[in-house]
């Protein structure tokens, strides 16, 4: 394994990392208290920038593909900046988390337009998992703002969706290593 497919593997595995502790930040049945809650979701969007940062760095020259990695490391980078300025603002807080996720449902969807990712299954399910679990969480997200919530009062969409952005993650680092390995 050269040293960029291993910068690779570090990247994926730290988005990866990341989207497990957003996951169990916006699961209500792991107890934990608010804080806790809220600094392990901004830790968890610090570690998916870092990764991203990193993946950059190591991507093709293929234009869509380095667009979308772009795009979803502006993405992690302007709402973790948003949740560092308006920490105790839930209406702001919702709807950049609205907004962080349906720019990750866009991204999704260029991806799906790139030849060779719809030629492997494999890709074409992580992407496809990732750009639902997105919109899943949007759903979560409008619900929550209607209903006048707080931001760490998840809810079953933003949940469910929440985990199965991290299958999607899972699938997309399991992918890679098998074929670096």
């Amino acid at each position: 394994m050269e040293s960029t497919e291993f910068a690779r593997n570090i990247a994926l595995l730290s988005i990866a990392t990341g989207k497990v502790m957003g996951a169990i930040s916006k699961t209500p049945t792991i107890r934990l208290k608010d804080g806790t809650r809220g600094q392990l979701l901004l830790s968890s969007g610090l570690i998916q920038f870092g990764g991203g940062a990193l993946l950059t760095e190591t991507i093709s020259a293929d234009p869509s593909f380095q667009f979308v990695v772009d795009l979803n490391f502006l993405n992690y980078g302007i709402f973790a900046l948003q949740l560092l300025q308006n920490a105790e603002d839930s209406p702001v807080l919702i709807r950049q988390a609205l907004s962080a996720n349906l720019r990750e449902v866009v991204s999704g969807i260029v991806l799906l337009t790139n030849g060779q990712i719809r030629k492997k299954l494999d890709s074409s399910l992580e992407v496809m998992l990732i750009a639902l679990g997105h919109f899943m969480q949007s759903l979560g997200r409008q619900e929550q703002f209607q209903q006048k919530k707080l931001f760490n009062d998840v809810n079953r969409f933003i949940t469910t969706g929440s985990w199965i952005d991290v299958g999607g993650s899972a699938v997309i680092l399991l992918g890679n290593l098998r074929d670096t390995a």
